[in-house]
């Protein structure tokens, strides 16, 4: 079966058309005709959530057409008219109208069962909500391709519709109500009762819609009886006697809080007033708009409604006075005294058409332009050029403010047009120098707009006109010899709407970006500080803007806060912003920095807070990465080498987050894609420190042999790291016992890897100089001569004595090197060295002490075998001071050398 409205072939194409896109989405089956199929629900519900209702309508038919039994074809009828309703009130022109009508009447003729009231009112209502929509857009000149013609037969067959409608359900609703009056059971009743109130219910909607259907009719043909036949069908929705027009009388303020009675009083007063009682038609609006239970949006029809009978009765003071009472009213709910948008292009059209009529009333023009100067305060500047172009310049006066207004718009939209054909990003200023010179002219139109003698009596469109020359002279760019920017501020100054003066701030910032860009460095400063200054306003008066997070990143990210406060403010951001990531990524980023910057007593803090920012920024990045975003990738490798730094430079390295971090980032430079070659030695230092971090020397060791092999920064920072474990351990060993192998092993680790960093440090000239490689030094030489005196080995006493003589001779002087340096200078048979080494300590310490005698007693010791009359002489001189030789332990130690002396056999070392 073809049901009406399609014809075979083409349903023939469409059906093939559907069963292609089913099949690649694997929707449908290999067979036709197979009886239910769960793949055929599939199919409807993915054209359904497509809203490919054509398509849909034509696949449903044949559906209807395959069913192997009745009620199959009765439940896809359902569905079809259900579908049919949607494409009735959906956007197409009057022959798709008339195509979805004409099917939806053949689907109740073909489908009896589908033949309810309920469902030809929903289909009949689905026809007037297209019909309402193309009358009020005709209305308001907003398409003027819509045929009036076309109009009032549409509205004419939609009363007779719903009007038959309206009498059926009439005569089901006095039906069931005799049926009350019959003996039945209590369950029968129940039924009746739910059906009677079903139809009052199908009664109300079908009169309802009848009576617009009528004022419909009548705004496009006053000639016809639509207004009239429109106050019957309302009538019964406001309690008239049946063939009645309704009384206002009757009307009770109490029956207003039902949207659709109080709607239904707006359509009287309307129908009234078009059969020339304009007094009844106002009392009508006045009952429902004294009602203080009305429902809420009310007052917007009641608006428009009372506007169109004082146009058509001509009483154009009452209207001023009304549109005036209407802008403060809204004023006092939000603060802004401007009409809505439609309202607005309502008033303009009413008054528009009046003075293209010629009537002579002085308010015609003062409310003309309220309305137009409101529809540019709210920035519909399409509308107030549209309304231009339809009725023509001349109605818009000479010398007003709105006529200069729409002039300028004129200018300002046209290139507006020709900036975004010419320029691929037409937010960007022109460098175009005539579309600049139609920028300014339109400027120079807003500015005399503002110097006419009425424009103070529309403050809120003078806002808009001071950010319309604000936007000319930003597009304008360097062609413009003023700045956009102070005009900008003055709108933000001006405006009474919080919205508008925040986003003319905006502009203000952006005009004094691009400013500063043309200046340059240096030449921009003062205007640099000019614009942090208004970024510091908005911030301060909109901080709950969503652009608001956007300046607070700039101003963090040019350092205007410090780290701390920037961090907790960043942190403040909402979930729900846009500048959420952003934001979460800035504060990863200054805690990274703080981390690095902090005192010993804080980095771990900043270490661990550092961490759990980072930790969900990894994962997302981990996600996109995965999927073939490779700017994802790199951040994920950029902030994952942060994270392994952080996590591995704590007092207590945080392993388990390391150890996740890293094999993220090698199955990401391995399965994902990522480049990441020159990452390989510093990857190999991160193991070495996880290594060393768990114990595991030995894989700590074959890492470092092969980091080794490199040249690059982390061969050096391989040889720190490992230096700093084995200085740790060779210091906590070395308490306990210095001789034992594991503190000798940590000793000669301390050597290895301290004297190929001192080595590297000291090839730079004046290295020496830097307290901390003297000290490097210090500590290796200190290991080495811990190794020989533990082995013996005659190379580490070799390695020991060149530190501490090139620490010698690089000025270190202080007692224990050189106590250390005579040590191991004897040690290797180098006597002289070991000689001078004491000479200068004893010089230096302080006569007496118990140093100096101890360095005194190993000078003559050293001596007496070097020089033995010499040592002799300096004992003789030593008793002379000291009769007693001095305190014990020295006194003993000094005489056996003095009585070695005596006996000519000199010091035995």
């Amino acid at each position: 079966m073809c049901l009406r409205g399609t014809s075979p072939g083409k349903h023939r194409v469409a059906h093939l058309v559907l069963i292609g896109a089913a099949l690649l989405h694997g929707l449908v089956g290999s067979a036709a005709g197979a009886g239910p199929d769960p793949k055929s629900d599939r199919l409807e519900e993915y054209l359904s959530s497509l809203r490919m209702d054509t398509l849909l309508a034509e696949y449903l038919q044949g559906v209807m057409a395959s069913a192997a039994t009745e009620r199959e074809r009765v439940q896809a009828g359902e569905r079809l008219a259900r579908v049919y309703a949607r494409l009735l009130e959906g956007e197409g022109g009057d022959s798709a109208t008339r195509r979805w009508e004409s099917a939806a009447e053949e689907l109740l003729r073909t489908v009896p069962d589908l033949d309810s009231l309920e469902l030809r009112l929903a289909l009949a209502q689905a026809s007037y909500r297209r019909a309402e929509r193309d009358a009020e857009r005709s209305r308001l000149y907003l398409d003027q391709t819509i045929d009036r013609a076309l109009l009032v037969a549409r509205f004419r067959g939609l009363l007779d519709r719903f009007a038959g409608l309206a009498e059926r359900a009439d005569r089901l609703v006095q039906g069931l109500e005799r049926r009350q009056e019959d003996r039945m059971t209590i369950a029968q009743r129940e039924l009746v009762d739910q059906t009677l109130q079903l139809a009052r219910r199908h009664s109300s909607m079908a009169h309802y819609l009848a009576g617009y259907s009528g004022r419909y009719l009548a705004m496009q043909d006053p000639s016809s009886d639509g207004a009239r036949r429109a106050l019957m069908h309302f009538g019964r929705m406001l309690d008239a006697p049946s063939g009645e027009m309704p009384v206002v009388s009757r009307f009770t303020a109490s029956s207003a809080r039902y949207p659709h009675i109080a709607r239904s009083a707006i359509g009287t007063g309307i129908c009234f007033a078009m059969i020339g009682q304009t007094d009844d038609g106002l009392a009508w609006l006045d009952a429902v708009a004294a009602s203080g239970d009305r429902p809420e949006g009310i007052d917007g029809p009641i608006f428009s409604a009372r506007a169109e009978i004082l146009a058509r009765s001509r009483r154009w003071d009452d209207l001023l006075s009304m549109v005036n009472q209407r802008r403060e009213r809204l004023a006092e709910g939000d603060g802004i005294r401007v009409l809505p948008t439609l309202e607005a292009r309502l008033i303009g059209v009413l008054t528009l058409e009046a003075i293209g009529r010629g009537t002579p009333a002085p308010t015609l023009a003062m409310t003309r332009d309220l309305a137009l100067s409101d529809l540019i305060a709210r920035g519909e500047f399409g509308h107030a050029v549209d309304l231009a172009s339809v009725f023509g310049g001349e109605r818009f006066g000479v010398e007003s403010f709105v006529s200069q207004q729409v002039r300028a718009l004129l200018i300002y939209e046209r290139a507006r047009a020709e900036h975004a054909e010419v320029q691929e990003d037409d937010s960007r200023p022109v460098t175009d120098p005539d579309l600049a010179r139609a920028y300014l002219d339109a400027a120079r139109l807003f500015e005399r707009a503002l110097e006419t003698e009425d424009a103070f009596a529309f403050p809120d469109a003078m806002s808009s006109a001071a950010a319309l020359i604000g936007l000319c002279r930003y597009y304008a760019g360097a062609h413009s010899e003023r700045s956009g920017a102070e005009w900008f501020v003055r709108a933000a100054d001006q405006a009474s709407d919080p919205q508008r003066a925040a986003e003319s701030l905006w502009m203000a910032i952006l005009a004094m970006d691009a400013e500063i860009e043309a200046l340059g460095e240096e030449a921009g400063r003062d205007r640099r500080s000019e614009r942090d200054a208004l970024i510091s306003r908005f911030l301060k008066d909109y901080p709950n803007h969503p652009r608001a997070d956007l300046l607070l990143l700039r101003r963090i990210a040019d350092g205007q806060i410090p780290p701390a406060e920037a961090v907790e403010l960043l942190l403040g951001i909402s979930e729900g912003s846009p500048m959420y990531d952003a934001a979460r990524r800035e504060a990863a980023r200054l805690e990274f920095l703080q981390f690095r910057q902090a005192p010993s007593d804080r980095r771990d803090w900043h270490a661990r807070r550092f961490l759990d920012l980072a930790g969900p920024l990894l994962a997302a990045d981990e996600r996109r990465a995965r999927v073939g975003d490779a700017e994802s990738g790199r951040r994920a490798i950029e902030l994952g080498r942060r994270m392994l730094e952080a996590a591995l430079r704590v007092e207590s390295a945080d392993i388990a987050r390391a150890t996740s971090v890293m094999e993220l980032l090698e199955s990401l430079l391995v399965d994902a894609g990522v480049e990441g070659t020159e990452l390989a030695e510093e990857f190999d230092y991160r193991r070495a420190q996880l290594a060393l971090a768990t114990g595991d020397r030995e894989t700590a060791n074959a890492v470092m042999q092969r980091l080794m092999q490199g040249e690059g920064r982390f061969v050096e920072a391989g040889n720190r790291l490992f230096y700093r474990d084995a200085l740790a351990r060779w210091r906590r060993l070395r308490r306990a016992d210095a001789g034992a192998a594991t503190a000798v092993e940590a000793a000669r680790d301390v050597v290895r890897h301290g004297g190929r960093l001192f080595v590297e440090y000291t090839a730079a000239d004046q290295a020496l100089a830097d307290p901390a490689i003297r000290s490097l030094g210090r500590t290796v030489a200190d290991a080495a001569l811990d190794v020989h005196l533990a082995t013996g080995g005659r190379e580490w006493a070799e390695r020991a004595m060149a530190l501490y003589a090139t620490l010698h001779d690089a000025g270190e002087r202080d007692a224990e090197l050189l106590r250390s340096l005579a040590m191991v200078a004897e040690s290797l048979g180098d006597d002289e060295t070991a000689l001078d080494a004491w000479r200068t300590l004893v010089a230096g310490l302080r006569v007496g002490s118990d140093e100096w005698f101890s360095a005194r007693t190993e000078h003559l010791r050293v001596l007496s075998r070097v020089d033995p009359d010499r040592a002799r002489e300096v004992m003789s001189q030593h008793r002379a001071l000291y009769p007693e030789l001095g305190p014990e332990p020295h006194r003993t130690k000094l005489q056996e050398i003095e009585r070695a002396l005596q006996s000519g056999a000199g010091g035995n070392g």
